[in-house]
């Protein structure tokens, strides 16, 4: 017997409705957290160069990588901040440009893709 769940068994659209509001405090507190995250990452390599930080701070450096991809994503669709405009901002010089990415390139290539999907 098989049993899947479903998201409406967890979570009510209310509470649904309340995670999908973009919120200014989360946006600014989730990109200075991944940006403050990069800056460690540096700055444990620089303090301590050996071959383990090196290893570890390449690798969380690439997990931030994916994170700033997750939020230019997010501001694309104008679900990170409240404001049309700060998301363009955010999501092309703080989120897309540090991995020469376009937003606004993205924004055309990914909302062919919601259209055909």
């Amino acid at each position: 017997m098989s049993t899947s769940l479903k998201l409406s068994d967890c979570i009510s659209n209310d509470e649904l409705r309340e995670l999908r509001r973009p919120s200014n405090w989360r946006a600014i507190f989730s990109l200075t957290f991944n940006w403050a995250v990069i800056a460690a990452a540096f700055a444990m390599a620089i303090m301590w160069p050996n071959p383990i930080t090196i290893v570890l701070g390449v690798l969380i450096l690439g997990g931030r990588q994916l994170g700033l991809g997750i939020l230019n994503h997010d501001c694309a669709h104008g679900a990170y901040f409240t404001r049309r405009k700060i998301n363009d901002f955010v999501g092309h010089w703080l989120c897309g440009a540090p991995l020469n990415t376009s937003l606004y390139a993205y924004r055309e290539y990914h909302l062919k893709h919601h259209k055909y999907a």
